[in-house]
């Protein structure tokens, strides 16, 4: 088994997608953590098509930075960048606020950022980090930037996800509040990525008589320092990345073809709503990602913690 999977995330590494490009003139897209890795990727390739991009990320200055250089790589001089920290439920609505003022529109919604820490912490409201920075956050984000792309000719959601939510078991509320006791890493970062799975096949259902398209992704097994950046110790992070190195080499997808099927779920006309796309195609997902009764409960749980009507939308 662990060979076949091994030999299947190889044949993944090494085989080039197939985008098709479009013409992105007069498309707002905004995209959260596309600073580095799969987000910058993906801001570079839609940048590349001529659409306007706003790229928000909780770290400003390291956003400049990959504006500048999307503009010097794209010759597209429409990038932006706004300050977002997903750990902050103010952070996230005065982005909102400034998001709105700015953009009377918006296209396209990229839910790219997110963590996988590698021990317990909490958010600056009190709640365990890897569920709100993966899913509650852009929960609310996604919600109030509804009005928005309400007003787009043809709006999309894509919600990065993950082959990990299959490893997943989710209980609620419970698994919306892991303490530090019960605390494990992987599992869940796979539950957060269970989560993006529901939320995307309940929110497509809502927003259906809205025409507004929302889709979730897996990536891929990508080169990037997800994971390794949330080690605290810089002398552990730099031989931990030794180690990986060699493993992300044969087995991971770069940066740019970890963003293909981002950049394919975000614009391909032949894209269905509410579906989970892998290697630019339809893939099937767990059991329980296919639990509307689930899909609907995780809704109204995350409505509430958020402090959103259930109905809202």
């Amino acid at each position: 088994m662990v060979a076949f999977i091994s030999y299947g995330n190889l044949v993944r590494a090494w085989t080039k997608l197939k985008v098709n490009p479009k013409n992105l003139t007069g498309k707002t897209v905004l995209i959260t953590g596309g600073n580095e890795g799969i987000g910058f990727e993906t801001a570079l390739q839609l940048a590349k098509m001529n659409a306007k991009i706003i790229i928000a990320s909780r770290n400003l200055s390291r956003s400049e930075q990959a504006v500048a250089k999307i503009k010097q790589l794209s010759h597209n001089s429409d990038i932006y960048c706004f300050q977002l920290d997903l750990g902050s439920i103010q952070s996230v609505n005065e982005f909102i606020e400034k998001f709105k003022q700015e953009f009377p529109v918006l296209d396209i919604l990229i839910n790219n950022s997110g963590i996988s820490p590698v021990s317990y912490s909490k958010s600056k409201d009190g709640m365990e980090s890897c569920v709100q920075v993966n899913h509650l956050s852009p929960f609310l984000l996604t919600l109030k930037l509804v009005e928005l792309l309400e007003k787009a000719e043809m709006p999309r959601i894509v919600n990065l996800s993950s082959r990990g939510h299959e490893f997943a078991t989710l209980s609620l509320p419970g698994d919306l509040h892991t303490a530090k006791e019960a605390y494990k890493s992987f599992p869940v970062y796979c539950k957060t990525k269970l989560m993006n799975i529901l939320f995307t096949k309940e929110l497509a259902k809502r927003l259906a008589p809205k025409n507004i398209s929302v889709v979730a992704v897996h990536p891929g097994f990508v080169n990037t320092n997800i994971g390794v950046s949330s080690i605290p110790s810089p002398i552990v992070r730099f031989f931990v990345n030794i180690l990986l190195s060699f493993f992300r080499f044969l087995f991971a997808r770069n940066t740019h073809e970890g963003a293909k099927t981002t950049v394919f779920a975000a614009i391909d006309d032949s894209v269905k709503t509410g579906e989970y796309y892998d290697s630019c195609k339809p893939a099937e997902v767990s059991e329980q990602g296919k639990d509307s009764n689930l899909a609907s409960s995780l809704w109204t749980y995350s409505a509430n913690l958020m402090g959103i009507d259930p109905n809202f939308v």
